[in-house]
């Protein structure tokens, strides 16, 4: 049983005709099974090598591909499932570089490719340097020697922002990569402290293929490898080689595939009868003439079926709801006869509102004959008889009604006399009065109460709760209502609101003697706190501003014991200092108090955000560039020199002001003014010197991390 080995090489940067051209050369040679693979690029080479034994299957495997590798020379990045990415990435971290972005759309092709990876922000900034730093992305531009030196070049402008980039960002490589121009086909740059590197691209290859030229670049550049044939290196600022696509990377629109003798390895003879054989790949061939697809044809017969399809029904007419058809008045007449003689010969059925009609089939059947006789002698052209029904279904007994019976005439046995009589006796009877009336209208809406009497008769339906008299009480029979019932509802009514009332009032007066007592209080505060103003900023500079301070700072230390200072702004309200905790709208000195020190020093000052929040703006910071804090005994004048941030807390070897305080020693006091000077937003044209007193304004309140701090230097002449 054979033993198989597979091996997988990654390549990038040579041309698929370089790639063909290996690939035929080793199997001329007897390579074991070779198979090729491209993406973005990237080219994947699979050698599978089989032996009767692991051991040996693992030894030819490895020749092959150390073989392999050689000739693929610099341009195999890795074996297996190294990718690029992650290739260019060890690359950089091992020889400590930082790779940056000149452009957001530079950027965002580099961080969608590293994104992923662990320990990607140590080699690339992601932008955070460069273009989405609004300080440095206004700054990264070629400069304008060198868009005059050569106007129109493409690619000395786009090594002029690579390497404004760098420069800003301190970085060690910078990238660009600029699309197709008028005359220029697009292409990627790589700029780093010896030069700048270029390679022409495609138009049309993918946004990760262009990412993966940048990367290689930067794989090259960091392990000092050859770059390539493609791409050509120059100094920003100076005569540059012509930037070309390969012919490889050339487009070609039309060109078909043929099949062409594939180099077989050697192989002991066979006999001479034996058929010839070879192996056949598809290769471009780029002499054809492109073919023209050939028209689809289109379909052509007759579908026919074994069986007919069946056609839907014809829709049958609605019946229409209001055509209504009865037997008619003479049916009644025979039905009522019907009953009553059936009543006459039971002389036992019990006559009563409601009963059942008990009448047989054949009888039924005979009365409706009878009918549809009677109908057809009255009719003159009586049609013909139509087709014999089928026999219906035995229908359900029908259910009694009361419209069965006659219904009796009660009129007809009294005298029209007698009626007429009374008529005229009621229209003479005098008319009720109003009084009867109202009582008989209270009384619709009031309970009986139990009077006494004997209780009348009741009905009880299941769905009322209530029973009702059978026969209505006489009017007359009804007692007027009690008034003094009425009466007392009337009082609990009243004497409710007045409850309702008294609560009412009684709340609105504890809620205003509330409101009194807290105003009181308020006020007394204010009286008990400073009674002089702070100073208005606008006089900021005057004899009448310092006076004004020292005596709102001697007023507020007065009443809280804890306040120590005023720091004043020329452009904005000042604040007060206090030595312990600090408040949301004052500030306090964290650490150690170094003003008074002789020796250089850093005295650090925790500022409320606001205030310090607006100093970032280059504007507002040159109204408030100097500024002064007065304390109890002494009075201090600054002049800011930086405007920062801190770095992120975590951080390996972060940035913070509070770690330096005493400055004696020389290598500290470097330190701490390169750093401030480096990390400053904008320029703010002032200069620390030798051996200075630095007081650092800092926010409490950090953004991921990092804080807001306004370092300044003591002007001693100004100290009082």
């Amino acid at each position: 049983m054979l033993q198989i080995q597979m091996r997988i090489l990654r390549v990038f940067g040579l041309s698929k005709a370089e790639m063909n051209s290996i690939i035929e050369n080793a199997q001329a040679e007897g390579s074991p099974s070779l198979r090729l693979q491209e993406r973005d690029g990237e080219y994947l080479v699979c050698v599978q090598a089989s032996a009767p034994t692991q051991a040996m299957a693992d030894e030819y495997c490895e020749k092959w591909v150390q073989k392999l590798r050689t000739r693929f020379g610099d341009a195999c990045y890795g074996f297996e499932d190294t990718t690029l990415a992650q290739a260019a990435l060890d690359a950089l971290l091992k020889k400590r570089r930082l790779l940056v972005a000149a452009d957001e759309a530079t950027g965002r092709l580099l961080g969608n490719a590293l994104r992923g990876l662990q320990h990607s922000e140590a080699a690339f900034d992601f932008g955070n340097q460069t273009y989405l730093n609004p300080a440095n992305a206004r700054r990264i531009a070629a400069p304008e020697a060198l868009l005059k030196k050569f106007p129109g070049d493409m690619v000395q402008a786009a090594a002029g922002r690579a390497q404004s980039a760098l420069l800003l960002a301190n970085a060690d490589y910078a990238a660009v990569y600029m699309p197709a121009t008028v005359g220029q086909a697009p292409f990627v740059l790589l700029c780093s402290r010896i030069g700048a590197a270029a390679c022409a691209l495609s138009p049309e290859i993918s946004d990760m293929a262009i990412a993966n030229h940048i990367l290689d670049l930067a794989r090259r550049r960091a392990l000092g490898m050859h770059l390539g044939p493609s791409a050509i290196t120059f100094k920003p600022g100076r005569e540059r080689p012509l930037l070309l696509v390969s012919g490889e990377g050339q487009p070609r629109p039309g060109f078909r595939f043929t099949l062409r003798r594939k180099a077989a390895p050697a192989k002991p003879a066979v006999k001479p009868n034996a058929p010839d054989s070879y192996d056949a790949e598809p290769v471009p061939d780029y002499d054809a003439q492109p073919t023209e697809p050939k028209p689809q044809a289109t379909p052509t017969g007759t579908i026919t079926f074994e069986r007919p399809i069946a056609q839907p029904a014809a829709p049958q007419p609605t019946p229409d709801p209001l055509d209504l058809r009865t037997a008619g008045p003479q049916a009644a007449a025979e039905a009522r006869a019907r009953r009553a003689a059936e009543s006459e010969l039971d002389p036992d059925l019990e006559l009563c509102a409601t009963r059942t009609i008990k009448i047989s089939r054949a009888d039924l059947e005979q009365a409706m004959a009878a009918q549809q006789a009677a109908k057809q002698q009255e009719q003159p052209n009586p049609e013909p008889p139509a087709a014999p029904q089928p026999e219906p279904l035995p229908e359900p007994e029908p259910k009694a009604s009361i419209l069965d019976d006659d219904i009796p005439d009660f009129s007809a046995g009294l005298d029209p006399a007698a009626l007429e009589a009374a008529r005229k006796a009621d229209e003479k009877a005098p008319p009720r009065s109003t009084d009867e009336f109202q009582r008989a209208a209270s009384q619709l809406f009031e309970d009986d109460e139990d009077d006494g009497e004997d209780e009348e008769p009741t009905i009880t339906f299941p769905d009322r709760r209530k029973a009702k008299p059978a026969v209505p009480r006489p009017l007359a029979a009804k007692q007027e209502p009690k008034q003094d019932a009425i009466h007392n509802r009337s009082l609990a009514m009243i004497e409710r609101a007045e409850r309702r009332h008294r609560r009412k009032a009684i709340a609105a007066v504890a809620v205003i003697a509330l409101l009194v007592l807290v105003g009181a209080a308020v006020l007394l505060g204010l009286t008990r706190g400073c009674t002089v103003e702070a100073p208005a900023y606008k006089n900021y500079g005057t004899e009448q501003f310092d006076t004004q301070a020292q005596a709102y700072l001697k007023s507020a230390a007065a009443e809280n014991e804890k306040i120590i200072g005023y720091l004043a702004f020329p452009g904005q309200n000042g604040q007060l200092v206090y030595s312990g905790s600090q408040p949301g709208d004052g500030a306090a000195i964290s650490g150690t108090n170094y003003l008074n020190a002789s020796m250089p020093s850093n005295t650090v000052l925790s500022c409320a955000d606001a205030s310090l929040a607006s100093l970032t703006d280059q504007t507002n910071f040159s109204q408030n560039a100097e500024f002064t804090l007065y304390l109890s005994d002494v009075t201090y004048h600054f002049r800011a020199v930086a405007v920062y941030n801190t770095d992120a807390a975590g951080a390996e070897n972060a940035f913070t002001p509070a770690s330096y305080g005493e400055l004696s020693d020389y290598y500290s006091y470097a330190e701490f003014s390169q750093s401030i000077k480096e990390r400053s937003l904008f320029d703010t044209g002032n200069t620390p010197g030798d051996k200075e007193t630095f007081l650092t304004l800092m926010s409490t309140g950090g953004t991921n991390g990092t804080f807001v701090c306004v370092t300044a230097v003591l002007l001693p002449d100004q100290a009082q």
